[in-house]
This record gives C-alpha cells, sequence and structure tokens, in this order.
C-alpha cells in the first residue's frame, strides 16, 4: 500500500446517492477507461493547492458546524490544513506524524499513523487507488460520482465527486456509522505550483507541549 494510504479512510467504500434525470451509471469498458484517466492524472500531480469549506453535521448539535481554510498537498507524503474560520488551527501530516494545533495555545496534539487503523485518519484526497476501486459510477453534468452500492453495516461511508474535465476532487462527503455527517468542498484547485517554505517548513511556536494521542 502506498505510503499516503496509511492516512487515509478506504476511499472507495462511498455513499450510493440516487440517480437522477441527466444522470447515468457508467460501466464496463467505459468505467475502466475513466478510472485509467484518473489515474494518469493522480501520476502527473506534484503539488495541489486551494480553499476548502468543511461542514459537520454532529447529531448532539442543534446546528451544522462551518469551517473555512486554505489546503496544501505534495502527494504522497504531506497534507497541510490551515483552518482560517471561525478558530484558526492547523493539521499538518507529514509522513506518519500528524500534528492539530489551535494558535496561540499552549498544547498541541500529535498522532502516530503508524499505530492507527486505515479508518482513523484524514482522508487521502488525491493518491487512492483508481485500480482498486469496483464499485458504480455516476455520471452528472458536471462531474462523476464514484460509490459502492454494497456498504457493510457499521463502515464510515464515503461518496466522492470529481469535476468532469480536470478529475480533480470537488467534493468529498462521509458519514460515521453514528450519523454524523462531514462534507468538504473544494475551490480554485491549483495543480503544481509552489507550495510556500512557511507551509512545508512549519514548526510549533516555541514553548507549545505536544501531546502524544493514544500513548
Amino acid at each position: 500500500m502506498k505510503p499516503f494510504l496509511h492516512i487515509v479512510f478506504v476511499i472507495f467504500l462511498l455513499i450510493p446517492p440516487t440517480c437522477v434525470a441527466g444522470e447515468r451509471i457508467i460501466e464496463g469498458a467505459e468505467a475502466e477507461q475513466l478510472l485509467k484517466r484518473i489515474q494518469e492524472s493522480q501520476a502527473s500531480l506534484k503539488t495541489i493547492s486551494g480553499l476548502f469549506i468543511e461542514e459537520r453535521t454532529i447529531s448532539t448539535m442543534p446546528v451544522p458546524l462551518v469551517f473555512k481554510g486554505r489546503m496544501y498537498a505534495e502527494p504522497p507524503g504531506f497534507l497541510f490544513l490551515a483552518y482560517e474560520e471561525p478558530i484558526q488551527h492547523i493539521m499538518k501530516v507529514s509522513g506518519k506524524r500528524v500534528i492539530f494545533y489551535v494558535a496561540e495555545a499552549a498544547t498541541a496534539d500529535e498522532v502516530d499513523l503508524q499505530t492507527m487503523g486505515d479508518g482513523d485518519g484524514p482522508p487521502d484526497l488525491f493518491t487512492w487507488d483508481p485500480a482498486e476501486f469496483k464499485g458504480e459510477i455516476v455520471e452528472t453534468a458536471t462531474g462523476y460520482v464514484l460509490q459502492n452500492p454494497d456498504m457493510q453495516a457499521g463502515d464510515r461511508q464515503i461518496r466522492i465527486t470529481l469535476d468532469k474535465q480536470t478529475l480533480m476532487i470537488q467534493a468529498l462527503r462521509l458519514q460515521e456509522p453514528g450519523g454524523d455527517i462531514t462534507t468538504i468542498i473544494m475551490q480554485d484547485l491549483q495543480v503544481n505550483t509552489a507550495i510556500p517554505a512557511a507551509i512545508l517548513n512549519y514548526e510549533l511556536p516555541p514553548g507549545v507541549i505536544i501531546h502524544k494521542m493514544g500513548k
């Protein structure tokens, strides 16, 4: 398995959407050709950056939580999410180390991905393996929705929407077994542009105490 896949959920387990007028299921050779195009597109990715909106619907809260920020990725081993609203905080994935830090806090949390299962890490948006995808693909007016209709009870359910022209991710929807839902919308994605050195080399402020989770 690719190193970056160790920080992911199984990206090819997806929520089945209901087809509406203008949508169709892609099957057989056409589906194989599309998956090959996605794989070729991934091979050309060196860096990805852009904006994101993240909405979390939690069963115990009356209204969804909405976060906005900027994303930087250098597959296979680097992902940086800079949350800007409503609270400034970051998530940095470097190799098998994940850091969570809220601006001006005295502490930060660290997770070692080697100690976690595939279902416990942040999403692998850009290097999931199309060759392993066995579900259905729904074509819409603007993109492709990847789905697996054979979900098992207790699975984290995931649906991905890809842009029809660029094959880049437009949206990611995650539904937890308990009913909580996270939706991530990607915007203004830039491919193979330089990631700022301040992001690539980001370090926690001096004096911040790191709590190692799971130990």
